[in-house]
C-alpha cells in the first residue's frame, strides 16, 4: 500500500509541509511500518515551481523518514523541458513518483501533446521514477482514460473502451511507445 500525504499542497510553505509529515508519518508507521508513503510537494507538487522555488528547499530539509517519496505532477501539453530539467536535477538526490500527470494542459482537458508525454516518460525510465495518470474514469475531459460510459458497463479490456489518451498510455505499458492509435 501506497499513502500519499497531501495531494497538490498549495499556499504551504515546505516547513509547513515538513512539519505536517513529521506529525502524520508515525501514525502510519504504527498500522504500516513498511508502507511507502509520498510527500506532497508544494505548488500542485511541482518540488515548489509554481510558487517560484525549486527542489532545493526539499534537499536542504528532508523529511527525516525512511521509505519515503516526493511527489511531482506533470501536465504534459503545459510543462515542458525547463519542468523536465528541475526533475532530472531533483532525481540525483530525491526519491520521486509522479503521482499525477497528464498527457494534456493542467486543466485535465484539451488536446493531447503526446511529443512531450513521451519526453516526460523517457525521462521518467530514464530515472526509474514510478508514474500514476490521472484519471482512470470515463469523464468527459481528453485525460480521462476510458470513453464516457465505459464504467456503467462491463467490458473494460482492449482499445475500444479507451480514449486517445488512454491508448497511447496503454500503448506505452505493453510496448514502451506510446501509440494513441493503439
Amino acid at each position: 500500500m501506497i499513502y500519499e500525504i497531501a495531494n497538490e499542497p498549495n499556499g504551504v510553505s515546505w516547513d509547513g509541509i515538513k512539519a505536517y509529515a513529521d506529525e502524520v508519518i508515525p501514525v502510519i508507521r504504527n498500522n504500516a511500518p513498511e508502507s511507502v508513503v509520498l510527500v506532497g510537494t508544494r505548488g500542485f507538487s511541482s518540488l515548489g515551481l509554481s510558487e517560484g522555488s525549486d527542489e532545493t528547499e526539499i534537499i536542504d530539509d528532508p523529511v527525516t523518514f525512511d521509505n519515503i517519496m516526493y511527489t511531482f505532477h506533470f501536465y504534459a501539453a503545459s510543462h515542458g523541458a525547463d519542468r523536465r530539467a528541475v526533475v532530472a536535477r531533483a532525481a540525483q538526490r530525491l526519491p520521486l513518483f509522479v503521482s499525477e500527470f497528464g498527457t494534456q494542459t493542467f486543466t485535465g482537458d484539451g488536446d493531447n501533446d503526446f511529443d512531450s508525454t513521451t519526453a516526460w516518460l523517457d525521462l521518467l525510465k530514464e530515472h526509474k521514477i514510478s508514474y500514476a495518470m490521472w484519471s482512470f474514469s470515463d469523464g468527459r475531459e481528453t485525460n480521462s482514460t476510458f470513453v464516457p460510459g465505459t464504467c456503467a458497463g462491463t467490458e473494460y479490456a482492449g482499445n475500444d473502451v479507451l480514449t486517445e489518451a488512454g491508448r497511447y498510455l496503454r500503448s506505452r505499458i505493453l510496448t514502451g511507445v506510446g501509440d494513441p492509435n493503439g
